[in-house]
């Protein structure tokens, strides 16, 4: 029963030291609201990631475990993080070069938690946190900093 809020809870540790740390070099702070939607628009985006990731492998006939599926899925995903986090640019607050990195890494923030979320519902909090919640938070952080630049 309180499996849900305690994996959460649990998933949020990396996430909120990443937002922490990235948000921290920003000299003027994006508004906070702009911030949870760029979020939510990233964990959005990780269940269209899922639902498109399925169909284009069915669709063009890859096999599961393959270099080329790899790199399927790894375009998508980006692709999605950055449509996720591209809402924002016209916004009037989109005004300094470290806030296409911000606003990046808070989409990524947001596809990773949900991610790490549902892995950890599926496989286990114990077995997946610290090899999903440290290494796989910080790549997507990491993959989308080059574009969110």
């Amino acid at each position: 029963m309180f499996e849900i809020p305690l994996v959460i809870a649990v998933n949020l540790i990396p996430v909120l030291f990443w937002f922490w740390w990235f948000e921290g070099r920003d000299p003027i702070p994006e508004p906070r609201a702009l911030l949870l939607r760029t979020f939510a628009y990233g964990a959005v985006g990780y269940v269209l990631a899922t639902l498109l990731e399925l169909d284009v492998l069915r669709l063009l006939g890859i096999p599961a475990a393959s270099v080329l599926m790899l790199m399927i899925i790894a375009a998508l995903e980006e692709a999605i993080k950055y449509l996720a986090a591209s809402t924002i640019v016209r916004h009037s607050d989109f005004d300094e070069l470290i806030d296409g990195l911000i606003y990046a890494t808070v989409a990524a923030l947001g596809f990773a938690f949900l991610e790490n979320v549902m892995y950890s519902l599926k496989y286990g909090l114990d077995s997946t946190f610290f090899l999903r919640g440290t290494l796989t938070t910080l790549a997507h952080v990491l993959f989308a900093a080059p574009w969110g630049v």
